[in-house]
This record gives C-alpha cells, structure tokens and sequence, in this order.
C-alpha cells in the first residue's frame, strides 16, 4: 500500500503522522494485551473459571451452530470461539487462521469441564482429556495428525479400566481389566476405534476385531479365541488348575463351577478325567455352580457308608460347604452339615435311576442311591 503525503501541507501532515502513530500503537496494544477471556459472557459458570479467566487473546467471537453442526468463522478469523447452547457455554475453541489451533474445551449444560483436548491445523494433535460429570479423570487420549495413537480409560475410584495402543491406522491392541468379587481379569484384545461425533466433541467406541486372550492377575492364560465385529466366534478355555485345553466354541459352561470342578479333581488327585467327564456331571446334576462338584462326591459318601475312607470324604463335603457359603446368598446360618444338604436340594439336580447303574459295580442299589440323592444327608 502506498500512502502519498507529499501532497499534504505541513501542518496536515503533522496532524495525519500522529494518526497513524496512534492507530499503529492501539493495533500494537491490541495484539500484545488482547483481551481476557474473563471478558467472555457464562464464562464464570465453567469449572476451570479460574484457569481462563486472566488468559489474554487477540479476539472472541461466537459460534452459530446450522443444522447440528457449530460454523468455524472465517478463514481470516484468529483468537478464541465460544459455542452456547440456551444460553449456556458448552464449547471453546482456540482458533488460528478460521481452524481449531490450540486448545478445545467442552462443558456440560451446567459448566462442568467434560473434554480439553489439543488441536492443530484443524486437526487432534497431542494430549486430550475426558472428564466425568463430577470431575473425575475418565480418560487421556493421545493423537498424531487426527489418529489415535494411545488411550488410558479410568474407572471413576481412579482404577485403570482399559488401555488402547495403535499398531496401524484405526486398529490397536487394547488391554481391559475386570475386577468381580476376589477375581481380577485381564483381557487382551485386537480392536477398532470408530470416532462418534458430537456437538462440541467426540468420543471414541472400539470394537473387538481379532485374536484375543484373557488372563488372571498372576499372568496365566485362562481363554484365548478370536472376535469379529464384537463378538465372540471362536473360544478355547485353558484350565487354570490342570492347564489342558478344555472348552470348544461351541460348549457353554458356568464358568465358576467348572472351575471349582476341576479344583476338587486336583484336590482329591484324581488324573485321567477331561473335559467329558465335566460335560456328563453338568448332564447329570445341572449346570449351577457347585453341582458338579457336589454330584461327584455325594454319591461316594453314600457308596461307601460305614467304611473309613466315608470320614474322608465326609471332611471334603464339610470344605466345599465352607467354600460354597462364601459366595452363596440363602441358607449360610444353616450348619456345615445342614447346608450342604439343603443347598444340593434347592439347586442341584437328581439324576435318573438308570444313570445311576454305575453305583451296581459297588454293590448298591440305583434305585437306593437315587432316593438318597434326593435328600442327601450328611451324618
């Protein structure tokens, strides 16, 4: 731009030099002071007030949100935008050249910081945060160039819930740890993240896609199998006492009985019964937890009444009982003795006469066992 003052008397030109001398100074103070985001409307109703309130920037303005979506301002636009909804700040963007450049900050309707995430050329790169409603860390996110690269996700007593490492493009590896009761699980697992957007933010679903292995909290192999489209399609169940491969894809199990099954095989050191013998118990005395292991050795107690090796087994049913109340929720004021019995009545099977044949190579009677099956008491 060419300015002609050549033209211009003295005086007039005195006059206009000073002009511009003091325009040229308030752009400079514009540019070096800014203005504070204190400044903006709502802005005390957000929960890091304290964090924006003295921040200096070169301008605000407002964004309009068409048809769902927020509108970036113009190309030209440098400085902060604030996005409200009924009034209410829900959104901050720091802007370079009309593209989120900076930080990006969104809110619940009642200011409650829910993301702080950062940006460049338009684009996620770097470190962003996600936060629950009552303030708590739920996750920390990290982007290269609008892909995720890394995610940790906690639960809200500060837990690791699940952590997210890329291997390439979309997919990673992501680790999930499930505390129930004493028993703790990791699960390791491919996936793919998918981005849902939302007004102000986005968030991040992942779907287990691929090979997949579940451990213990001492590091021991209990599953391994593959995921497709978040579910399962193949499964192989590695016993955690005997360590044989035990269960197929297509053979479902309760879990914590087939465990203490195989428990009380170990326990009692009997080798040679697999996955079939399993299978049959479950046929014979049904699929609730413990039954498999009760149907086992009640019949022995009754088999071998009056010998010495009954006092034996006796003492085993009295263990079970004691690991059975632990986690059961009726009868536990019952005796150990009284318990185990009722237990095995409200939840257990009776199998049939004819099931029970094996009982004639002890000389007994199927018919006789049967009968005590159905009210098994324990002298």
């Amino acid at each position: 731009m060419k300015y002609y003052f050549c033209e211009i008397n003295s005086k007039k030109q005195s006059y206009l030099g000073k002009l511009v001398i003091l325009i040229l100074a308030m752009l400079v103070s514009t540019i070096s002071f800014g203005v504070k985001l204190g400044t903006i409307k709502g802005l005390s109703k957000l929960s890091n007030y304290n964090e924006l309130k003295d921040v200096d920037v070169s301008d605000i303005t407002t964004l309009k949100i068409i048809n769902g979506i927020p509108r970036q301002p113009g190309k030209g636009f440098s400085g902060v935008a604030v996005l409200y909804l009924d009034g209410k700040i829900i959104g901050l963007s720091t802007i370079k050249n009309g593209k989120n450049h900076g930080k990006l900050y969104a809110y619940t309707d009642n200011g409650q910081l829910i993301d702080a995430g950062e940006w460049k050329n338009g684009v996620k790169d770097g470190e962003s945060k996600n936060y629950y409603e009552d303030g708590q860390l739920m996750n920390i996110q990290i982007f290269k160039n609008d892909v995720l690269t890394f995610a940790k996700v906690y639960n809200q007593d500060g837990s690791i819930k699940s952590t997210y490492t890329q291997t390439s493009g979309n997919r990673g590896i992501m680790e999930i740890h499930t505390k129930e009761g004493n028993k703790e699980t990791t699960m390791k697992v491919e996936v793919i993240y998918k981005e849902i957007n939302r007004i102000v933010y986005s968030y991040y679903t992942f779907i287990r896609d691929g090979k997949f292995e579940v451990f213990d909290n001492k590091g021991r192999l209990l599953e391994e199998g593959t995921y497709k489209d978040d579910e399962v399609v193949s499964s192989t169940k590695i016993d955690k006492f005997l360590g044989f491969i035990a269960q197929d894809s297509t053979y479902k199990v309760n879990v914590e009985d087939r465990d203490y099954f195989f428990k009380t095989l170990k326990e009692f050191n009997l080798k040679g019964l697999t996955e079939e013998h399993y299978k049959e118990q479950v046929k014979l005395f049904g699929s609730k937890s413990f039954c498999s292991s009760l149907g086992m050795v009640i019949p022995q107690y009754y088999i071998f009444e009056g010998e010495p090796v009954q006092a034996l087994i006796e003492s085993y049913l009295l263990k079970m009982s004691k690991d059975i109340k632990k986690v059961s929720k009726k009868y536990t004021e019952l005796n150990d003795k009284d318990f185990i019995t009722k237990y095995f009545k409200s939840y257990c099977k009776v199998p049939s006469e004819s099931s029970l044949s094996f009982v004639k190579d002890y000389n007994k009677d199927p018919k006789a066992l049967r009968e005590f099956l159905k009210n098994p008491v324990i002298k």
